[in-house]
Order: structure tokens, then C-alpha cells, then sequence
């Protein structure tokens, strides 16, 4: 049976007493770019790469407990958020590869593309299983989060990035909070949604045609700003300015 429950703060998350078997960091997409070298290039969005980097600080006082990364396949053919996550998560600790679990998919082949498609992944993965289960999403997340764990039973305690960050002195992520708390409103519309398709059936459907959302604060000229679309439609721009330049250079 797993446990939880409750909602904790950062120092509470970080000092359990009790065991936690389980860590899941709560993505929020990956960008894309041109790299280097002329290519598309897929990177960890600022939410994505702060919710991981507080399941690391956790994993870091529960050593003994694996994070489970559930998340977008936003570029077709190019590295996809829970890899990235995962990625990510080895680079700034020594989070051995078998402490990390990688869910892509629901058993129908059914990619991880909204909130309620991750967590009926982690459900599956989870079902059977005993031990606390701790999860990290951002904090404008969290309510709809609680809202879509609730409609699928499950059993989590909750802290949110923001607050591991603040118990661990992490601070390089407050320049992005203004811009992130933009997101609340459109997150408290998707809570009114949901009280009618409590496990997002509909968004679901929509999903398949739209594909995952892109969510990020990206740096401009004047300092920062929040960047939402799909992220179909920036891969097929980006590729197209690719061809292009490529026309342009042969002739």
C-alpha cells in the first residue's frame, strides 16, 4: 500500500523519518533550439529542470529511494522530456542509472503528454508496490496536481519545488518565479475543467491532435518572459528555417 497523503514543507520533505521509497519530479516540458552544429536541439524546460532538481536534493537525503520520471515526448524522433529529466538529474549528482526510472508510455503505446496521463503511468508502475511516494511538482502545479491524484486514488505526499529549493539554498530559480506565477490562472481554469472530467478524458483526446504543450520562461533582450504554444508547431518552424538556410547556402 503506498503512503502519503499530506503536504509538507521543504525542510519536512527532506528530514522524513519514515522511509520514502519513491520520488517523482512532476515535469513541465522540454524546449527546442538550434544547436551548434545546425540542428534541432531539445532542452529541460526552466519548470522541468526546477522540478527535478528538487527531486535530486530529495533523492540526496533518501538515497536509498529510486526517482521515477514520468514524462512529455514533445519532438518527434529528438530526446523527450523524462530523458532529458533523467539526463539532467546525473549530471549535477551521483544518482546511479538503476535509482532512476523512465516511464514513456501507458501500456497502449499512449505517450505521457498532460498531467493525467503521467500520473496513471506512475500509477500503473507504482500499482502493487508499498512505501511513501513523494512528489514535486512547481508550486502553481500542485493543486491540480492534488485535484488529479485525487480522481485516480493516488497515494503521494506533496511538496513543491519552490519550498526544497528554499530548504536547500538553492536559489538561481527565484528570477523565474515572477514570470512562472503567470501560470495560475490558466492552471485554476484546467482545476474547473477537471471537476467536470475528473481524469481529463477530453484533454486527452485533444492531446492526440494538438500534441504536449510548451511551457518555459526564456531569456530576452530586457530580462525573461513566459513562452506557451505546442510543441509541434516550434519543431516544424525551427525545421523549416533549417530547410531554408539550407536552400539558401547550396545555391
Amino acid at each position: 500500500m503506498l503512503l502519503g497523503g499530506s503536504i509538507l514543507t521543504g525542510e519536512e520533505a527532506l528530514a522524513l523519518d519514515s522511509h520514502v521509497s519513491y520520488i517523482v519530479p512532476l515535469p513541465y516540458s522540454c524546449n527546442i533550439g538550434i544547436g551548434p552544429g545546425n540542428e534541432l536541439e531539445p532542452r529541460l524546460s526552466v519548470l522541468s529542470r526546477m522540478s527535478i532538481d528538487g527531486a535530486v536534493k530529495a533523492w540526496e537525503k533518501h538515497p536509498d529511494s529510486k526517482i521515477v520520471i514520468a514524462g512529455e515526448t514533445d519532438y518527434d524522433g529528438l530526446p523527450n522530456t523524462t530523458d532529458l529529466m533523467a539526463e539532467h538529474a546525473q549530471q549535477v549528482s551521483n544518482i546511479a542509472e538503476e535509482s532512476i526510472v523512465k516511464l514513456h508510455t501507458l501500456p497502449d503505446g499512449q505517450p505521457l503528454n498532460n498531467t493525467y496521463l503521467q500520473v496513471e503511468s506512475l500509477l500503473n508502475y507504482l500499482s502493487g508496490t508499498d512505501g511513501r511516494v513523494l512528489g514535486i511538482p512547481l508550486g502553481f502545479h500542485l493543486p491540480r496536481v492534488i485535484q488529479i491524484a485525487g480522481a485516480y486514488e493516488f497515494g503521494a505526499d506533496f511538496v513543491t519545488a519552490e519550498a526544497v529549493h528554499d530548504a536547500s539554498g538553492v536559489s538561481e530559480y527565484e528570477v523565474y518565479l515572477p514570470h512562472i506565477a503567470g501560470l495560475e490562472r490558466s492552471e485554476r481554469m484546467k482545476m474547473l475543467v477537471g471537476r467536470l472530467d475528473n481524469k481529463g478524458r477530453l484533454g486527452n483526446l485533444l492531446q492526440r491532435i494538438t500534441g504536449p504543450n510548451l511551457v518555459d520562461v526564456v531569456e530576452t533582450e530586457g530580462g525573461y518572459k513566459l513562452e506557451q504554444g505546442f510543441t509541434r508547431y516550434k519543431q516544424k518552424a525551427l525545421q523549416r528555417h533549417l530547410d531554408t538556410a539550407k536552400t539558401v547556402t547550396a545555391h
